[in-house]
């Protein structure tokens, strides 16, 4: 079957590279799926996806594929589009082929042009050839969330406003009319026939719909102020709380300056609603209004008119996709942008401590140096539209001067009514060219709905409605998997165990074997590829997952402080608690006496993310934020990895005593002799289960580990 023209879907991050490109091929054979779809068919994760991969999920969506590897002179006798794989780690999609030149479309950057010499620097040597395969059926899709139902919502924020300012502005555009009758008046009456005795009459007019449009400007400025108070209220809260009730692994896929960004796109859509939307709507009955007038005066007149306002179309709508496209891509490179400086910023101390200022600030340049060359295109492409529609309006304002000059010379109308009909003509003129400006902002509109659309179209985490009123803390696992992307590999597999209320369990295991993302599985922040977990006999998806886990504590490897002072760090959400529990968490956390030596005691400024703070207090104060919810359980990534032996002693001493659930990840083995149960992972699996006695006893994978560690820590004491 024949293909249109391959349509840019964008990337939402790196990893959906592949799924962004065969959903492009797809969209090319008139298959309108989502790319939502997609990404769920192909499992791109945090570590993306291979041809098989795509290949297979493109034969979920009836095509057919072959995976091959070629030299890119070979490439011209396959069918395209294809899908090549690019610089070692991306995906593109071939859309057309010469022996000198070659046409892609780039998720991450949009359609390019290059020589072949080009392409092949960049071209990996592996392909997906993909095909309809017979039936295959076109057909368009519903997104979940539509530009329209987006509008409608925003419109539902308070449509009597919106309706009130559009009768202001259709007044303001009545009064604007005032003049050309007035014009009409004075030229043919006033002062041929010398009749002073209208000019106060006239003047009297004039100030009356001076002032009345003064009065109607402010009015609805204030209105249109208040407006967009409410509907940034709405947009801003819709959007932020959809983006914070989407899973964890969403933000592992995507950086946070991008996620700003989209952020501001939100802003962005506002700021058309209230700008254009009223206008372009006011505008469509004012050209009809106007156009009836001039075709009741003067058929060659609304003739004149109308074919410069149809010259006007037919300007915006060559440049509307090319526009449409650099503006997309101008979007996606501010985000790669602003998301490597949101990096940089976040891990300044690395950067400087690494003395990487100059590697940090080259990469930025070279992103920062290509959102310029687009926006440079799209400049340059925009003064191009910009000068033809300038010319196109001066050349028409001047015929209609001159239209009106030989009508009233040949006697077919007054001066006075020539000069009107140029009034009312520039009127008709005036909304017409609105109305082609308001393209722009579809294209903006659509352009920025495109990148809120990824997250509002993304399924928020899967949560029951069970509110528990208390936890025992018992946390039971059957046959637990779990693979970061479908097709990929077993990052957990198969573990079964039973943790009774008030254990301590801890997850040992070489680096990479899977402790982080068993203990992730057992809060919730993963959700399970086979078997399940129960909370207290429940299983974990039956339960309101942000209310259990304000029942738990959690202190991760590098654990994140809010700025503020440090009582409100380790308060968090809690606001009423009281200072005596505040003090007691930070007791507990061995905190406390750092505390009360800083000059501002719990008032003290953590800075952002605690920069302000060592690496051992920040996890000390992360600690007694997790004691302070009272947890039925407490979970430990490695918390207690920046204490020395004797403040990490004083940490273990406090936290015996409490009657919770420990899960407890560590690598320093000495922290976990005590424990009720220990897990030993290797490659995803508990291959060892029992106390530090009888692991010691089996001789297995524990007790190589611990002699390795005794051995080094020999040689640190020899030393």
């Amino acid at each position: 079957m024949s293909r249109g023209r391959v349509p840019v879907v964008s990337q939402a991050s790196a990893p959906d590279c592949g799924a962004a490109c065969v959903t492009m091929v797809l969209h090319a054979y008139g298959r309108r799926v989502p790319m939502r779809e997609v990404r769920e068919a192909v499992g791109s994760g945090r570590d993306g996806a291979s041809l098989r991969r795509l290949r297979e999920a493109a034969e979920g969506f009836g095509m057919e594929g072959r995976s091959l590897r070629l030299p890119p002179a070979m490439l011209a006798d396959l069918a395209l589009p294809l899908i090549a794989h690019w610089q070692g780690d991306h995906y593109v999609v071939v859309e057309r082929m010469s022996e000198r030149r070659v046409r892609i479309v780039d998720p991450a950057g949009g359609r390019r042009r290059m020589s072949m010499d080009d392409f092949t620097k960049g071209y990996s040597g592996h392909v997906l050839e993909l095909v309809p395969a017979a039936p295959f059926r076109p057909g368009d899709y519903r997104p979940t969330a539509t530009l329209g139902a987006f509008l409608r919502r925003l419109i539902a924020v308070a449509p009597g406003t919106l309706a009130l300012v559009a009768g202001m502005s259709l007044l303001l555009q009545v009064a604007g009319l005032i003049p050309a009758g007035l014009t009409k008046v004075i030229v043919d009456e006033v002062i041929p026939d010398g009749r002073t005795d209208l000019l106060p009459l006239l003047a009297a007019g004039i100030a009356a719909v001076a002032v009345t449009q003064a009065v109607l400007l402010l009015v609805r400025g204030l209105m249109v102020a208040g407006l967009q108070a409410r509907m940034d209220e709405r947009l801003g809260s819709d959007f932020v709380g959809h983006l914070l009730s989407l899973p964890y692994a969403f933000f592992q896929r995507r950086l946070s300056g991008d996620l700003l960004t989209r952020i501001e796109s939100t802003l962005t859509i506002r700021k058309v609603v209230t700008g254009r939307l009223v206008a372009t709507v006011l505008d469509g009955g004012l050209v009809i209004g106007y156009l009836v007038v001039l075709l009741a005066i003067s058929p060659p007149f609304a003739l004149l008119a109308v074919l410069a306002s149809l010259l006007r179309l037919a300007v915006v709508l060559t440049f509307y996709r090319p526009l449409r496209e650099l503006m997309a891509r101008d979007l996606v490179a501010n985000g790669q942008t602003q998301g490597f400086v949101s990096q940089v910023l976040v891990g300044v101390a690395t950067v400087k401590a690494s003395g990487a200022e100059e590697s940090a600030f080259g990469r930025w340049r070279t992103l920062y140096r290509q959102q310029l060359a687009i926006s440079v295109r799209n400049e340059r492409l925009r003064a191009l539209n910009d000068g033809l529609l300038g010319a196109i309006t001066a050349v028409s304002s001047l015929g209609l001067i001159w239209l009106a000059a030989a009508l009233a010379l040949s006697g077919s109308m007054t001066v006075g009514t020539a000069l009107a009909l140029v009034a009312v003509a520039t009127a008709f003129l005036q909304p017409a060219n609105s109305l082609m400006d308001s393209v722009e902002q579809i294209q903006i509109l659509q352009t920025e709905f495109g990148r809120v659309q990824d997250v509002v179209d993304a399924d928020p985490e899967r949560s029951g409605s069970l509110v528990p009123e208390r936890l025992t803390g018992r946390l039971t696992l059957e046959d637990v998997s779990f693979r970061y992307s479908t097709g990929g590999p077993l990052a957990v597999s198969g573990v079964t165990v039973d943790v009774q209320p008030g254990q301590k369990v801890a997850l040992v295991g070489h680096t990479g074997a899977g402790k982080s993302t068993l203990g992730k599985l057992m809060i919730g922040l993963y959700a399970t590829s086979g078997g399940r977990i129960l909370l207290d006999g429940v299983p974990l998806e039956q339960y309101d997952l942000p209310a259990v886990r304000r029942r738990m504590g959690v202190v991760l490897q590098e654990p994140f402080l809010f700025s503020g002072s440090i009582r409100n760090a380790i308060a968090l959400h809690q606001t009423d608690l009281p200072q005596e529990a505040v003090e007691e968490a930070a007791r507990a956390a061995a905190i406390h006496d750092d505390i009360a030596a800083m000059p501002m005691g719990y008032g003290t400024y953590v800075g952002e993310g605690g920069n302000a703070l060592s690496g051992g207090q920040r996890q000390r104060l992360a600690l007694a934020r997790a004691l302070a919810a009272r947890p039925a359980i407490l979970f430990l990534d490695e918390a207690t990895s920046h204490l020395d032996s004797e403040t990490e002693r004083r940490v273990e001493d406090n936290l015996r005593p409490l009657r919770c659930t420990r899960i407890v990840i560590a690598h320093r083995l000495s922290t976990v002799q005590d424990a009720d149960l220990i897990l030993v992972l290797h490659q995803g699996q508990v291959v060892e289960v029992g106390t530090h006695e009888e692991l010691l006893d089996r001789d297995g994978r524990y007790r190589t580990l611990v002699e390795t560690q005794l051995v080094s820590d020999r040689s640190l004491a020899g030393k």
